[in-house]
């Protein structure tokens, strides 16, 4: 998200003078930021839950430095949360919604659950997490990202360095035709159903030479859910199929069907519709690309300067 800058200046004779054990006590306190002693207590055990959830060990004389970044980075979150305005803060609710909604839509809400116990979190320090954590990035947003240019040159020039970024190997685009050899939950076949099956593939293969669109035949009988309501159509770039099934591929001319190849628990036809030799991506092709990674590299640059000005601005 961003690099630290230091707020040694922030941490330096505060935490000399945080001797009690008041959780209200303010470790750090300027115009409109605050961060008192029981965030950082928390946050240093919640940092210790997930270390120990992960097996590791983190050790009493580890403490005292643990403590000074997770106050440094406090403090850093407290500075942007005073920068950020209501549309800021509006965009960041927003984006921590999405974060949290996308996680619970993809782990589940019993996965997501237990990821915040290993971490350490309750639902409610989760979300003020991640809102505080958009919130920073908004103001750089708003405030860093805009004033990034990046030269034509500077493009070129890194797309010129890094050539074998932009290589695409030969490929195939392809129909696929598979017939499964398992059950439908899973199991092997029978000796009986192992042998019908490998003859209805020579069966359909036949039909293909025939003449018989090839991709009807896929939407008929292929079993490969995945692919069958397009005809089975794949780009495949070398090293992504099983090697039988590649060596197929990549040997047939375009128009002819190849199979049927057996590389795991199916059976193949492959129609190669279009060979596609190697290349390189020309520059128009990748130029937002390689704006967007220099934009990144550039922001994360002026952050240490950035935080300088607010700092300045809090004092």
């Amino acid at each position: 998200m961003f690099k630290t800058a230091g707020l040694a200046w922030i941490a330096a004779g505060l935490m000399a003078r945080a001797t009690g054990a008041d959780p209200k006590q303010a470790l750090v306190e300027g115009t409109g930021i605050r961060v008192e002693r029981g965030e950082l207590e928390a946050e240093v055990q919640r940092i210790r839950t997930e270390a120990t959830q992960r097996g590791q060990l983190v050790a009493d004389d580890q403490i005292p430095a643990l403590k000074r970044q997770v106050l440094e980075r406090l403090a850093m979150v407290r500075m942007f949360e005073a920068r950020a305005t209501p549309a800021d803060r509006s965009k960041a609710e927003e984006s921590a919604r999405a974060f949290i909604d996308g996680l619970r839509q993809s782990l589940g809400p019993e996965g997501l659950a237990r990821m915040l116990r290993q971490a350490g979190y309750t639902d409610a320090a989760f979300r003020s997490a991640k809102v505080a954590e958009a919130i920073v990035t908004a103001v750089i947003d708003r405030e860093v990202r805009p004033t990034v240019r990046i030269p034509s040159a500077d493009i070129r020039e890194y797309y010129e360095k890094n050539a074998g970024q932009w290589e695409q190997p030969e490929a195939v685009r392809v129909q696929n035709l598979l017939v499964s050899l398992t059950t439908p939950d899973g199991k092997a076949l029978g000796v009986e159903a192992l042998a019908a099956r490998r003859q209805r593939i020579r069966e359909l293969k036949a039909e293909a030479e025939r003449g018989t669109d090839f991709a009807s035949l896929v939407r008929q009988h292929s079993q490969d859910e995945a692919s069958r309501a397009r005809g089975g159509e794949y780009k495949v770039p070398r090293g992504l199929w099983p090697e039988d099934l590649e060596k197929e591929a990549f040997a047939l001319a375009p128009g002819k069907v190849g199979g049927p190849i057996e590389p795991y628990m199916g059976l193949h036809l492959v129609k190669v519709l279009e060979r596609i030799p190697t290349r390189r991506l020309p520059l128009p092709d990748v130029e937002e690309d390689i704006r967007k990674v220099l934009t990144e590299r550039e922001v994360q640059q002026r952050i240490p300067e950035f935080m300088e000005r607010i700092r300045t601005d809090l004092r």
